[in-house]
């Protein structure tokens, strides 16, 4: 599992899964919302031009060199798009492992 620091309350965790990636937005160490993404929909994101991931109540969004992350449609923080490719593509090797 990855976690990622959103902002100084919240936090992105990437734990790998059978058929690709559980996201996690924490706060203050509480699970607030979560998502189950194929790899497909994350290399897609992350690679492509697509601009919004997901739909619901998690959702990611690329915006200048960001993405911003979404919850129960409140933008709660965001971290750079290098990052997070950095991230998913760490946890893709470990979920095929």
């Amino acid at each position: 599992m990855l976690t990622l620091d959103v902002n100084d309350q919240y936090s992105l965790e990437l734990a790998p899964e059978k058929s690709g990636v559980r996201l996690t937005l924490m706060k203050a160490g509480e699970q607030q919302v979560c998502r189950k993404a194929t790899r497909k929909e994350l290399q897609e994101f992350s690679k492509h031009k697509t601009t919004t991931a997901f739909k619901g109540r998690l959702q990611l969004h690329k915006h200048q060199g960001k993405i911003k992350i979404e919850a129960k449609k409140e933008i709660v923080g965001s971290i750079p798009v290098k990052l997070f490719e950095a991230a998913i593509s760490e946890i893709l090797l470990c979920s095929v492992a």
